[in-house]
């Protein structure tokens, strides 16, 4: 049985963290939180005060929870690595984060404590590209214990969208609608700036940065329907009003200067923006919510609130009704290797967003099936009338050809004799000249090839009898 096969059944029969050796040659190592690959990641990384606490005490706990690990050769880029050596690698490394929530829930942490550290850890890996693949992360995620009543995301129906933004503010409302008809996640919505904006593409598109991550191909942009467009439209004639009256405010605002001048889309924070939906929902009705109980960190219950309906919950709406769950899956970024879209352009992915993004309006009420109809045979029409117009020039030009060469025949064909047996031509007027004749009056053509005052010459009459 391969090794890394039997770290995963030695962990599923222990609660105990599992002891696992990275180098052959080390028996033991004391590992202290201040190695130098600690150090570079704190330095690179730059937190604030308070994530940089919650980050160390988290390399603290895996350290304590994973006491053989040298975190100096611990860490090594996994694209260095193939074959078993990286199989190897990345079981290792999913027993090490296992330990690490073993360790954490017999401290009795609370669940949304023990998922803080959780995330601090893999920030840690993902720094030094020790990426693991979303199967273990499913195996990680599953370990993890959750107390009482587990929340679902539930996704709400146009109608409830309707009314839960009918009380929004410009800002609310650009912002609700970008996520919806993005599919991105709101913390990527609020990492827009101005100049991501390319409203005036067919469809309106967003550019959004990307970490350099291996493993996850997001793309670097999405799209959003007309009239997510109008409302980002709107709100930016009132952008400057709201950064105006939130600079004027008692808030307390570290740098105006640098708020006054941000480039940011949505100048606003995650909290903030959570609180704007929380008090949509109440004004719509739409405030059910479910209450969870969960151990804090001095071991006691407590019970928290979650809403039925979060913002969230119109990146599932995206997903649901979009119509391509290939094509929501890729916008939204998930990775799949089966998805249809992974080999697809830009341009390709632009026009299918076009076709089905019809089902993510909320206001309009004109039938989309209609006017792409009403386009389609305005469009064949104004196809016609080229080919009908294009049909009766060339018409026009064969009659005149022909015309044309029936009179050139005409001119070089006809000769007429008179009694004298003398040759005449018709000129440019379809009059008999004489082309020989040394008379000016009978011969001559002047520069513009016009017969010179000639003298008319026709067949004698018979006389009248």
């Amino acid at each position: 049985m391969p090794l890394y096969t039997n770290y995963l059944l030695l962990l599923s029969m222990t609660k105990e963290p599992v002891t696992i050796t990275i180098n052959n040659d080390i028996e033991k190592t004391t590992t202290k939180n201040n190695s130098e690959k600690i150090k570079t990641y704190f330095t690179d990384m730059n937190f604030e005060v308070s994530q940089k606490k919650r980050a160390k005490i988290a390399i603290e706990y895996f350290i304590q929870a994973n006491p053989t690990i040298d975190l100096n050769t611990y860490f090594i880029d996994f694209r260095l690595l193939h074959g078993i050596d990286l199989i190897t690698r990345q079981d290792q490394t999913t027993i090490a984060i296992k330990n690490l929530i073993t360790f954490l829930e017999n401290k009795n942490l609370a669940p949304n404590t023990i998922t803080g550290y959780r995330t601090d850890i893999k920030q840690l890996h993902d720094y030094y590209h020790m990426t693991l693949d979303e199967t273990d992360w499913k195996q990680i995620n599953k370990m993890q214990k959750h107390t009482g009543k587990k929340f679902h995301t539930t996704s709400p129906t146009k109608e409830q969208i309707q009314r839960i933004l009918s009380n929004a503010t410009a800002l609310e409302k650009a912002y609700f609608l970008t996520i919806l008809t993005t599919g991105k996640r709101p913390e990527e919505i609020l990492q827009i700036d101005l100049e991501d904006l390319h409203l005036e593409e067919k469809p309106p598109r967003i550019t959004f940065k990307i970490e350099d991550n291996t493993t996850k191909k997001r793309l670097p942009y999405s799209f959003v329907t007309e009239e997510c467009k109008d409302a980002i439209q709107t709100y930016l004639t009132q952008r400057p009003m709201f950064i105006s009256t939130i600079t004027n405010s008692h808030l307390d605002i570290k740098n105006k200067e640098q708020f006054l001048n941000s480039p940011k889309l949505f100048q606003i924070n995650g909290v903030t923006i959570r609180r704007h939906w929380n008090k949509l929902l109440k004004k719509a009705n739409l405030d059910e919510n479910t209450k969870r109980e969960i151990i804090d960190k001095h071991s006691k219950k407590i019970s928290i609130q979650r809403y039925k309906f979060n913002h969230y919950s119109l990146r599932h709406y995206f997903r649901v009704y979009l119509g391509n769950r290939d094509l929501a899956e890729k916008l939204m970024g998930h990775t799949d290797i089966r998805n249809l879209y992974n080999t697809k352009q830009e341009q390709e992915i632009a026009k299918d967003y076009i076709i089905f993004s019809k089902n993510l309006y909320i206001y309009s009420t004109q039938n989309t099936d209609e006017q792409m109809k009403e386009d389609l045979i305005k469009k064949d029409e104004q196809i016609q009338r080229l080919i009908t117009s294009d049909e009766m020039r060339k018409n026009d030009m064969q009659k005149l050809e022909l015309k044309l060469n029936r009179l050139t025949s005409l001119m070089n064909r006809l000769q007429i004799e008179d009694i004298n047996n003398e040759p005449y031509q018709y000129d440019d007027q379809f009059q008999m000249y004489d082309p020989i004749s040394t008379n000016p009056k009978l011969s001559a053509l002047d520069k513009d090839k016009k017969p010179l005052n000639r003298k008319l010459i026709g067949r004698k009459s018979s006389p009248k009898r």
